[in-house]
């Protein structure tokens, strides 16, 4: 029978090791980030960056330097914090690295209106004098009587606009960059995922008015609609209008459909052209459709059909058409299924002989115009020269007496 002592030891290195899966370290591994550096700052805030009147909210700021001391500062200010917690007593049970997380909490209890701004942590390590400092965190303290979609909204401020890249409907563990533009100085802005609040960033240096925010690795969960807004750095209280809706849809879950062309012949310009996607059988639980283009950012068409079959029309075409498509169908609910998309479909667009006529005419008349204005130009040219020489011509010349100097 184990000991009471051992117990306790097995329990702790139980947890401990758990804790250390958890962050995807374990003996031997020590990358637990995407760039796999310890010395980088985690500050984050639990269990949202939005609270009401009254609520509690916790500040953590994390370090993987065991020589590190850590203040957490709200607008330059310093706060009171707990011991830091860490684990230190089983590093040789374990065999963990030297680097180990240490954590620096502030609890805020019942927070009022003052509580609201921005928060950083920044960390002193003894053997290198350099500062680290984290990321801004905004928090912000609201009314309980209003949601925080609604949360004093600023009808005079433009709302930004939100877009994917290189696509809002992107493949499993691909990375998409989400981008929030406002053209709206000193401001911060703020990505959502229905009404959650996902991280808040100022705007990049080199891009005014652009934050983007990167999602990797993507699975199933992260499909839904995405928005974004922006505060005022001056005035965090006050918050623009939401950005449109961006559904990002991660495929790969159901059987691909597939597209074709109904037409018959050369595609030429100003013609309409249906694509029609199709879908396996028994599939009742997705009737909506997507359209893709390759290049484009986001589905080009979406159609709503009861039955296994959507036609998609592109309308007087161009030359601008031209290029390779695919579909998809989806869910436009939770969990946000789609389908893999299907196999991609060429379209060719020409220009049609009534374009090229039209095209030789304004070319012909073009001409012809140029032509009558370089004629003008030669004989004004021809006039001006003509009536200089007359004139020179009219003038009296001086009298000269043979033998005068």
């Amino acid at each position: 029978m184990h000991s009471g002592k051992s117990m306790l030891m097995r329990g702790i290195m139980n947890s401990q090791f758990l804790l250390l899966f958890c962050l995807g370290i374990w003996p031997g591994h020590t990358d637990i980030s995407a760039s796999g550096s310890l010395h980088k700052l985690i500050f984050h805030v639990w269990p949202s960056t939005v609270i009401p009147i009254g609520g509690n909210v916790t500040l953590q700021c994390i370090t993987f330097l065991q020589n590190t001391k850590c203040v957490i500062k709200k607008e330059g200010t310093t706060l009171d914090l707990k011991t830091p917690i860490g684990v230190i007593d089983w590093e040789f049970e374990l065999s963990l690295p030297k680097e180990w997380q240490r954590t620096f909490e502030f609890h805020l209890t019942e927070v009022e209106q003052s509580d609201a701004g921005y928060y950083t942590c920044e960390c002193y390590d003894s053997e290198n004098p350099d500062e680290m400092f984290s990321d801004e965190i905004l928090l912000l303290v609201t009314d309980r009587n209003v949601s925080q979609t609604d949360t004093k909204r600023n009808d005079s401020l433009p709302k930004p606009s939100l877009s994917a890249w290189p696509n809002s409907v992107a493949s499993e563990n691909s990375n998409v960059t989400l981008q929030c533009v406002s053209s709206t100085p000193g401001i911060r802005l703020t990505l959502r995922k229905g009404d959650v609040i996902l991280d808040s960033r100022l705007p990049h240096h080199l891009t005014q008015g652009t934050a983007e925010f990167r999602l990797t690795n993507l699975r199933q969960a992260d499909a839904g609609y995405y928005t974004c807004e922006y505060y005022l750095k001056e005035s965090p209280d006050k918050i623009s209008s939401s950005s449109d809706s961006l559904l990002l849809l991660v495929t790969g879950y159901l059987y691909k459909p597939s597209l074709r062309v109904c037409h018959s012949g050369l595609i030429t310009t100003g013609e309409k052209v249906n694509l029609q996607c199709q879908k396996p059988y028994n599939l009742t639980d997705y009737k909506m459709f997507a359209l893709l283009k390759e290049g484009t950012s986001s589905p080009i068409q979406f159609q709503d059909s009861e039955s296994d079959i959507v036609d998609f029309t592109l309308q007087n075409v161009t030359l601008n058409d031209t290029g390779r498509y695919s579909c998809v169908y989806l869910q436009t609910g939770p969990p946000f299924r789609a389908s893999h998309p299907s196999d991609y479909l060429a379209i060719s667009v020409a220009i049609s002989p009534s374009a090229v006529s039209k095209c030789y005419t304004k070319c012909t008349i073009i001409r012809l115009g140029m032509s009558a204005m370089f004629v003008v130009f030669m004989a004004v040219f021809l006039a001006e020269a003509w009536n200089n020489q007359r004139v020179s011509l009219s003038r009296p010349r001086p009298y000269s007496i043979p033998g005068l100097p």
